[in-house]
């Protein structure tokens, strides 16, 4: 027999047949794969204890050498005010500054309510307040005296500060959270909007808010009669303030900024200028700083230890995927030589590949379901159905007819004669005179091979995936060498 060609597709369809085929293969390769990672790791640990225990041997020698020789060095603050110039006692002045500066700074943004807001569920409440002039005549000047009194007295803290009762604390940060505007733009309108920012110190003082304005809307209307203002509306909205987070940003940098500018200061100072600001920031008289008398760099040169390259540990669970990966591999190259090397029918191509002789088609006996139809339909699409195997009847016809045959056995080495699709095709060319006679098993007895040197035409039916190529090239040489005119063959497939 000539070797046979295998499609990538039946390769695939196969793996879907034999899917337990490639979890066995696939769960050995992770075992593998796994086990050999465990090794390689234990191996590079020993690598690593080894150098690590050379390496350290080395740098011992090296430890006592390659340190600074310092000492403690007391300073009284009146020797650093004495023997530093002006000029150094300056450059401890400006760090000083930036210390306070930054100190200043995080108290502010710790202690600040809004800056300790979440800008990202922002929320305010906005009273809308109503200015009632008089019902007689009222002068413009003032109405906006009158507006600009109301404004004042929320825009410049009055309103925090009656809120406050005198807690410093509280006044500072109510003070960023109360502000009014008013729809005018080249005059004062009759509606203020005071935007109260929700807060821990406002959450319950709305209702003290609203009367604090009505109040000092009254106070004013004493030096301006008949003017009154009086609440509209009060609603909540809750939004995203990029103003807010900006503004942390900036005061988290500046804190940050300081730090590194005071850090990079004290890198230069001496001895006595580091003693001096030490003085400063913890206001003493005295302080006592370290002073390098030798430095370990300076003292030696370093000695090269010895370098000894260790391959990095691998990871098991990408080891454990690429033995499963490569037992996947293993998988479909067995399935592709079980193909290629099978004993057995697998293609209507195998008639005219390997033995010369036509493929009439391939008859469908039995419809699969669910997976097994789908890779059964994508293995053999042009298989015809049991029940209407028109195409393979026209064929069977013609080339009998352009024989001049009316008379021919369907020949095969395995069991056919129940199927139906056989069954179908002897009655519908009946119609067209011809006669065909069912021979399976072949050979069953010697009968049935004089019946095949009688009719001297056979058509082969062979059985996918059953019948054995052994047995049908057997047959095929038997035909031959006998004479008898092979007219074609049928393959079935979907057989129970």
């Amino acid at each position: 027999m000539e070797k046979r060609g295998i499609k990538l597709k039946k390769i695939l369809i196969d793996c879907f047949r034999f899917w337990y085929l490639l979890v066995i293969f696939a769960a050995i390769g992770v075992f593998v794969g796994y086990r050999g990672g465990i090794s390689f790791n234990k191996n590079v640990d020993s690598l690593k204890k080894e150098a690590a225990e050379k390496k350290e041997q080395e740098e011992q020698e090296l430890i006592e050498l390659s340190k600074d020789k310092v000492q403690d060095v007391t300073f009284t603050k009146a020797q650093c005010e004495k023997e530093l110039t002006k000029a150094e006692q300056k450059e401890v002045s400006d760090a000083y500054g930036i210390y306070l500066s930054r100190q200043e700074r995080r108290e502010y943004f710790d202690n600040s309510s809004y800056l300790n807001l979440n800008p990202y569920q922002f929320s305010s409440t906005y009273l809308e307040f109503r200015v009632i002039t008089p019902e007689e005549d009222w002068k413009v000047s003032d109405f906006n005296s009158y507006v600009h009194g109301l404004k004042n007295y929320v825009n410049f803290n009055g309103l925090a500060e009656d809120l406050a009762a005198g807690d410093d604390l509280l006044f500072r940060q109510l003070g960023e959270l109360l502000t009014v505007t008013d729809g005018g733009k080249e005059s004062y309108d009759n509606f203020l909007v005071v935007t109260v920012v929700n807060a821990p110190e406002t959450t319950e003082r709305i209702d003290e808010i609203t009367k604090k304005v009505i109040a000092k809307g009254d106070a004013l209307a004493k030096i301006y009669p008949g003017f009154r203002v009086q609440l509209e509306t009060k609603y909540k909205a809750d939004y995203y303030n990029a103003g807010l987070n900006s503004a942390i940003d900036t005061q988290r940098s500046g804190i940050s900024g300081d730090k590194t500018k005071i850090e990079k200061a004290i890198k230069k100072f001496t001895p006595m200028q580091h003693a001096y600001y030490e003085m400063m920031v913890n206001g003493t008289e005295e302080e006592t700083v370290q002073e390098v008398l030798l430095s370990g760099a300076s003292a030696t040169k370093k000695k090269s230890t010895t370098t000894i390259e260790i391959p990095s540990k691998r990871n098991l669970k990408v080891m454990a995927a690429l033995g499963g990966a490569a037992g996947l591999f293993v998988a479909v190259i067995v399935i592709f030589f079980m193909n290629l090397l099978s004993g057995r029918l697998l293609f209507g191509k195998d008639f005219t590949g390997i033995f010369d002789v036509r493929c009439f088609g391939i008859l469908r006996e039995r419809k699969k379901k669910s997976l097994p139809g789908k890779l059964q339909q994508m293995e053999y699409p042009e298989a015809e159905d049991a029940e209407n195997p028109n195409y393979i009847y026209l064929q069977i016809r013609e080339i009998m007819n352009s024989k001049d045959c009316k008379d021919a056995i369907l020949l095969g080495t395995g069991e056919f004669s129940s199927l139906t699709g056989v069954e179908k095709l002897v009655n519908m060319i009946k119609n067209d005179g011809i006669m065909l006679t069912k021979e399976d098993s072949f050979p069953s007895d010697l009968k049935a091979a004089e019946r095949v040197l009688q009719k001297r035409s056979v058509i082969l039916v062979e059985t996918l995936h059953k019948s054995k190529m052994k047995q049908i090239e057997k047959m095929i040489r038997f035909c031959k060498e006998n004479e008898v005119d092979i007219l074609g063959a049928i393959c079935i497939d979907g057989t129970k």
